[in-house]
């Protein structure tokens, strides 16, 4: 496979593939080893998740933050935290990771169905989990349509963004740059995964302090070790990089989008994830030596949907050959 021609993964910045993410992992490899087998609770744990922590608030402008071996298992914790709550109400087409397991979930699609279940339960205090953006069907959250829920219901709103932070927003900042100004009576926090635009195996969670405080306290995550402090230095060493290839990439993203015929995609301005309306693409493509996303979410028996996914470290010539390629088939399934 070649990976000048793979337009799958989700490392929208291409920090992998950076001389510099490297040349800071294996510093950081050298300062602090490959692994932590420890306990953040432990005396010997290494301060650097702190400094990463700190950095995290700083830049978002976060209360609080905390940090975890991957976004994935913080779900598991902020199911122990919706116990808190009278309610709790999931976006239908959350992360499997979020699909809160607990008696008497509500689902709802948009702001205006949740607003419509709200309005016959007053309830004093809820969680409500939904994504920033689904990255299979493209559908972002309408937060212009939160002044639509009840002003009488503290809500604690908590967002999924792994697939927007680093990249969406002007800054790259994701929902903490998207969102409005909170109304009082909703507190705000973000989870996600490190591991797609900034190429860091570990996750986050950032936001109103509540949350985190109470993620702190907990077993699951004192029991646990933390994501390689290697990657986490790294990390720490990267912010200049990480902002220039965010200009790299939308760069690319408007230059696919030239060259594209845009009857053949379902895309947004502002994601750099096109999915295919033409059937077999995969194949297709493979015939120019090109590898595309293809697989069924979120099982194994779900419809395969077929994406292009740019990265800031795609070449322009490759860009183009795919944009070219993808216009040849122009009969729609």
């Amino acid at each position: 496979m070649d990976i000048n021609r793979t337009f799958s993964n989700t490392d929208y910045l291409g920090a992998g593939e950076h001389p510099d993410f490297q040349m800071h992992l294996l510093e950081g490899i050298r300062k602090y080893g490959v692994h932590f087998a420890g306990s953040r609770l432990s005396n010997t744990c290494p301060g650097i998740y702190d400094e990463l922590e700190a950095l995290i608030m700083e830049k978002f402008g976060a209360k609080a933050a905390i940090a975890c071996s991957s976004g994935s298992f913080m779900g598991a914790m902020v199911a122990n935290f919706c116990q808190t709550r009278d309610a709790v109400f999931c976006q239908s087409d959350i992360h499997p990771a979020l699909e809160v397991n607990l008696p008497g979930v509500s689902h709802f699609n948009d702001l205006e169905e949740l607003a419509g279940l709200l309005s016959n339960h007053p309830f004093e205090k809820i969680a409500v989990l939904a994504n920033a953006i689904n990255p299979i069907t493209l559908k972002a959250f309408d937060w212009a349509k939160l002044s639509l829920l009840p002003e009488n219901t503290q809500i604690h709103l908590i967002i999924d963004d792994s697939h927007g932070i680093g990249i969406r927003g002007k800054k790259g900042l994701g929902s903490f740059e998207i969102a409005p100004k909170m109304p009082e009576n909703i507190s705000f926090s973000v989870l996600a995964s490190l591991g797609k635009a900034y190429s860091i195996p570990g996750g986050i969670i950032f936001g109103d302090e509540e949350l985190s405080e109470f993620v702190r306290q907990l077993p699951q995550w004192g029991g646990s070790s933390p994501m390689p402090p290697a990657y986490a230095y790294a990390f720490m060493q990267l912010q200049s990089a990480y902002q220039s290839n965010l200009e790299l990439l939308r760069e690319n993203m408007a230059f696919f989008l030239k060259h594209i015929d845009h009857k053949l995609i379902n895309f947004r301005e502002d994601f750099p994830v096109y999915v295919l309306k033409p059937s077999k693409m995969l194949s297709f493509l493979e015939q120019f030596g090109f590898t595309i996303s293809s697989f069924g979410y979120p099982g194994p028996d779900s419809l395969k949907v077929e994406r292009i996914v740019i990265n800031s470290a795609k070449k322009k010539i490759d860009i183009l050959q795919l944009a070219e390629a993808v216009n040849l088939k122009t009969s729609i399934a």
